[in-house]
């Protein structure tokens, strides 16, 4: 199945690679339009939309599906040169890096963090691959 990455699908390989022409055509025209600027990745997600801005009701942000997809995109963007992929939460939503333990979505100075999946992705790119991406 392709299209956008879901639970169904997350570990399929043709779901994974469905970015790869918006990819190519973004790098391609930043390079041919801005001669040596560097190519960023801004905000993107497996699933997009959601009325609350959280990718949707039944997305598969912030899970480990989400995960599989992320560490992916990592590597597609660094393979086909791009310099920064950046994040847009650091927390909140349903795909930030971090989360409080509570609904509010917002921490106190003695609140402790939940680590998300995500989070733990670009911990080991960090430690793995280095900042190419990042």
């Amino acid at each position: 199945e392709n299209g956008p990455v879901s639970r169904k699908n997350f570990n399929n390989h043709s779901a994974l690679d469905g970015g790869i022409p918006e990819i190519t055509w973004y790098a391609e025209h930043v390079r041919k339009l801005a001669p040596g600027a560097q190519v960023w990745a801004g905000e993107n997600g497996p699933a997009g939309g959601g009325d609350d801005g959280t990718c949707g009701n039944n997305s598969i942000c912030g899970t480990y599906a989400s995960a599989v997809w992320y560490a992916d995109e990592l590597g597609l963007r660094s393979r086909h040169g791009f310099a920064q992929h950046q994040r847009q939460d650091f927390i909140g939503g349903h795909y930030g890096l971090v989360d409080s333990p509570d609904s509010r979505r917002a921490l106190s100075a003695f609140q402790p963090l939940r680590l998300r999946p995500d989070f733990w992705i670009n911990f080991m790119w960090k430690r793995t691959i280095g900042t190419n991406v990042l």
